[in-house]
């Protein structure tokens, strides 16, 4: 039982970091951004975190078997729609916005259970979407026809992340070589994202220092440490547990935000923000209803 509960906090303490790297990519990823296109960003920044695991995860990679390449290939087309989206969206609004909106796969993961047979949502899952929602219209300035596209680029990469967290918990149920299944996430990414760099102008831009620095700092820890750590570890805690330190994300980013870009944190990022977290943590939070 000790040895569970410390593996256990062991998996949270790796997620927890991993949620800390992933917030520090929006405002990095707002600079890069300014020099060079999204899909040379992402291209570059997977094809650098493939570079990095190469060597670490070569035993691994060698033995994996076809259905480990595929499932890695599957989680890897749907990683692309979401960091892709969070890139192009990153073009027109801010960094905390972006993240706050992001964070609301925590939520929608309850709500595509049925489509996966994996269980259906009740009251608490519509209660929690509805105050998520009025957090969205608070932290957009209430205004939909003001709206930047970004937001809508954003709120898909969302969409598509509650489905890859979905696959994820699948394909991890049914395969034991998850380094390589990992491996092949970010391999998928690339594959995915690459060709529509073709005859991109952007890549020399990507040496100038802000952007080389954000495809650094995203290749290495953003994405080789945590889709690592995610892969490895989120099967060792609770589903509660990993999606409320998965929604600790827009907190870090605001946060990271404001010390890296200097972002202004008015009333409406706090307030809406707040009722965006506040949502998050009613749906793991509410008691869940007893069985005579």
């Amino acid at each position: 039982m000790a040895l569970g509960n410390r593996s256990s906090l062991h998996a949270d303490g790796l997620l927890f970091l991993a949620t800390v790297a992933w917030g520090i990519t929006f405002p990095l990823i707002k600079n890069a951004v300014a020099y060079i296109d999204p899909s040379t960003f992402v291209t570059l920044r997977f094809s650098l975190g493939a570079l990095i695991l190469l060597p670490f995860l070569f035993r691994s990679i060698i033995r994996c078997d076809l259905k480990t390449l595929i499932f890695g290939l599957i989680i890897g087309f749907l990683n692309s729609g979401v960091y892709f989206t969070q890139a192009k969206g990153m073009e027109s609004i801010s960094a905390s916005e972006g993240a706050f909106i992001t964070g609301l796969n925590v939520i929608m993961v309850p709500l595509l259970l049925p489509f996966f047979k994996m269980g259906k949502p009740g009251l608490k899952d519509f209660a929690c979407s509805l105050v998520c929602l009025i957090g969205i219209f608070v932290l957009t300035n209430a205004g939909f026809a003001k709206l930047e596209v970004g937001v809508y680029w954003v709120f898909t990469g969302a969409i598509i992340s509650a489905l890859a967290i979905l696959v994820l918990q699948q394909c991890s149920a049914h395969n034991k070589n998850l380094d390589a299944m990992a491996f092949f996430q970010v391999i998928g990414t690339v594959m995915i994202i690459a060709p529509l760099t073709l005859g991109s102008t952007s890549y020399h831009q990507a040496f100038k220092l802000t952007p080389l620095l954000s495809i650094i700092f995203c290749a290495l820890f953003a994405t080789s440490f945590a889709l690592l750590a995610q892969t490895r570890y989120q099967r060792l805690t609770s589903p509660s547990r990993a999606a409320l330190i998965f929604a600790l994300e827009p907190v870090f980013a605001t946060f990271f935000s404001y010390f890296i870009n200097g972002a202004e944190i008015t009333w409406r990022t706090l307030a809406g923000g707040g009722i965006i977290m506040f949502s998050i943590l009613c749906s793991e939070l509410w008691p869940k209803k007893k069985i005579n």
